[in-house]
């Protein structure tokens, strides 16, 4: 039962937005218009609202909360239900998560400490009750004290998908880099520091790209791109030309079209989201030009820039503009809707459901691995279909949850998502945590994933 801006649930409560989304549940921000105060629901998904396992975790979950009085660990009000949709009524705590307190920027060593102290207070209290290993998603408010705040106290194996931060037996916050494992027991990078050298490569192969671009020329452009190369224009579609000469940018059409003479990147709004050594996601702004040098287009698109032999190119492009006339409230359904694809997808994959994770997809469907490589499965019969068994042989698998899911690009009929999914193991423990971007379409009434752009690992103990 996703919840939208303006429904009311159990009665009293007005939906005002969605705060995060897991495989346990999905989080909004709400008005409770008896007691006129904000509140943050959480909602059972309706696919374990039959499972009695499901249900009696969720129940523990609240009358545990329900146990803990502590500064450092957010209060529940009380358990609702609406139309057999039961959800938890919590305190509503403002501001900022540590993941992305931590992006900007490592924490000076006073203020770690303080968060640290402050962290394994709460959990103290929350052990006290209920001995466990503890997945935590902290909130730093923002006034100027520091207060970090568990929402959500359980036993590793059972962490909702929403989290965003896991503290088990090493944090280094004052690099900003989270363990979770033994100390230098596994790899680990730090994703928001990027490669540097990487995203000027990049920026050099925008610059050749649109270079070639104004040359008006398929076969001089085609030299600033890297082969299979795909088009992400949103609605469901996706271009895949598979060698050059299967490229064309119809430039005699958009003379005809529009009266086209040139093109520029802004590269003053040049931004990379994620970077490796190997590929580049980033966005810049661009501007299309008649033959008096009359801008008639501005916008905005989004790249990713790989690398090979032969050196960087482009390899994937999608329209990044919003709509000007997008009003908040719609870009709220519409981040809701492609973000109920990915949960739905996640739903299946930890239930093992093969087919369940294929009809949460839109084909043809593309995934781009860490080195840049890229299949292409042109139907649901082409899958792509994920050996559980394999996973669970090889790896130890036992879940995965979604550690950040933030939308980037928004349009009416496509999201990117900027995503971090980790896998675990039956004790508990994580073995592999991705940074990873998504790109989520609407073809008619139907949202689902349509590119899987996967970064390096941030932490990998799979061989472990």
């Amino acid at each position: 039962m996703p919840l939208t801006v303006g429904d009311r649930f159990a009665g009293h409560f007005d939906v005002a937005g969605v705060l995060g989304a897991g495989g346990m549940g999905d989080v909004y921000r709400a008005r409770d218009t008896r007691l006129n105060r904000d509140v943050a629901l959480k909602l059972l998904p309706d696919a374990f609202a039959a499972d009695r396992d499901r249900l009696a975790r969720f129940q523990r979950e609240a009358e545990l909360l329900a146990s803990l009085n502590h500064p450092n660990i957010a209060q529940i009000h009380g358990i609702e239900e609406d139309g057999g949709v039961r959800a938890l009524v919590l305190e509503l705590v403002d501001g900022q998560t540590l993941e992305r307190r931590i992006a900007r920027g490592p924490l000076p060593l006073h203020e770690a400490l303080a968060v640290a102290t402050q962290l394994a207070d709460g959990l103290e209290a929350s052990h006290e009750e209920r001995p466990s290993r503890t997945v935590i998603d902290t909130r730093l408010p923002t006034a100027t004290r520091m207060q970090p705040v568990l929402a959500g106290s359980r036993s590793a194996r059972e962490t909702i998908s929403m989290m965003n931060i896991n503290l088990d037996t090493a944090a280094v916050l004052t690099l900003g880099l989270l363990v979770v494992a033994a100390p230098g027991a596994a790899q680990t990078r730090d994703a928001a520091a990027g490669d540097e050298a990487a995203e000027t490569a990049a920026r050099q192969a925008l610059e050749a790209f649109i270079t070639q671009w104004n040359t008006g020329d398929d076969a001089s452009l085609r030299r600033a791109m890297h082969f299979p190369f795909a088009t992400v224009p949103g609605g469901g579609a996706l271009i895949v030309d598979d060698r050059p000469e299967d490229f064309s940018a119809g430039f005699d059409e958009m003379r005809a079209r529009e009266g086209w003479s040139r093109s520029s990147f802004d590269f003053d709004s040049y931004t990379v989201l994620r970077s490796s050594p190997d590929k580049v996601h980033a966005t810049i702004g661009f501007s299309r030009y008649r033959a008096d040098d009359a801008a008639y287009r501005t916008s905005r698109v989004f790249y990713i820039v790989t690398r090979r032999d032969d050196g960087w190119a482009i390899q994937l492009r999608a329209p990044a503009g919003e709509p000007e006339d997008l009003q908040a409230g719609e870009r709220a359904e519409i981040v809701a809707g492609a973000r109920r694809a990915v949960l739905d997808f996640f739903t299946a994959f930890n239930t093992g459901d093969v087919d369940g994770t294929v009809e949460t997809l839109n084909h043809p469907h593309l995934f781009m691995t860490p080195g840049g490589g890229f299949s292409v499965a042109g139907s649901a019969g082409d899958g792509p279909r994920p050996d559980f068994d394999r996973m669970r042989r090889d790896e130890g698998w036992h879940m995965s949850t979604i550690d950040a899911l933030e939308p980037s690009v928004v349009t009416r009929n496509k999201v990117h998502f900027e995503l971090t999914f980790s896998r675990w193991r039956p004790d508990g423990t994580r073995y592999w945590t991705v940074p990873a971007l998504w790109i989520v379409t609407r073809a008619g009434d139907h949202w689902g994933i349509q590119v899987r752009s996967l970064m390096p690992a941030t932490y990998d103990a799979r061989g472990m």
